[in-house]
């Protein structure tokens, strides 16, 4: 099987919260909730606040509570997330 992950990270204003390789996110977009899957499309969307889900090749699960507006990004299977406040 090939290899379906993906780098992610995770910035505040302060610091990087995380930094690392996922096979899925699901992020809480301003339209609703929008998955992330490998070789997705180039994208830029605003987030509102919710539940940042980070699954990796393990099936570990990793949610992060978003308590600000953001910014997520896709291009070239890199996802950049920028929230005001995240709580760990």
């Amino acid at each position: 099987m090939a290899n379906k992950d993906f780098s992610i990270e995770i910035f505040t204003p302060k610091k990087r919260i995380f930094s690392g390789s996922a096979v899925s996110v699901i992020a809480p977009g301003a339209l609703g909730y929008l998955g992330i899957l490998h070789n997705h499309a180039p994208l830029m969307t605003t987030l509102v606040p919710g539940n940042l889900i980070v699954r990796n090749d393990s099936g570990e699960t990793t949610i992060f509570k978003s308590q600000g507006e953001g910014f997520l990004e896709v291009f070239h299977n890199k996802v950049t997330v920028l929230a005001e406040k995240i709580a760990e």
